[in-house]
């Protein structure tokens, strides 16, 4: 049972990411790798976070995210400001331009998505709707 699971979860992944078109080096032909996007997805929900949180709600090396950071910088998407309560820590901010960019990729998101699921019914869109549900709630229960 346990090797049925394992496979049909990477049978998904590789299903998902193929119809979601995700394999691409460049999120929906943007100037940003799909992580590069969650990035500036995260900072935008989350404004004023820090470089630990989002390496702790994206599972990312500190390096890696690090170098993110820069490239946006460097690209007047963010910027970062010291901490009050910590100067070790910095709080990092969408600039108008980074909120500019992150809103495009939203509404690029919202449009790919839209495109695969306008010729679904009502009830089949229910239907996958509630089977996200359940994945996300299993998936959760785990991660606890």
């Amino acid at each position: 049972m346990e090797d049925d699971i394992v496979l049909k979860i990477r049978n998904f992944n590789r299903f998902y990411l193929s119809v979601m078109n995700l394999y691409e080096n460049n999120y929906l032909n943007s100037d940003y790798s799909m992580t590069e996007s969650r990035v500036l997805y995260e900072l935008y929900g989350k404004e004023g976070c820090t470089a630990d949180d989002i390496t702790k709600q994206l599972h990312l090396d500190k390096g890696y995210l690090s170098r993110i950071i820069k490239r946006f910088e460097k690209g007047e998407l963010l910027k970062r400001q010291k901490s009050e309560l910590d100067a070790r820590f910095y709080k990092i901010h969408l600039t108008g331009k980074g909120r500019g960019v992150t809103e495009e990729l939203i509404e690029r998101t919202n449009q790919g998505i839209r495109k695969i699921t306008n010729h679904l019914s009502e009830e089949e869109c229910r239907q996958l709707g509630e089977a996200m549900d359940t994945i996300e709630k299993i998936l959760k229960e785990l991660s606890l």
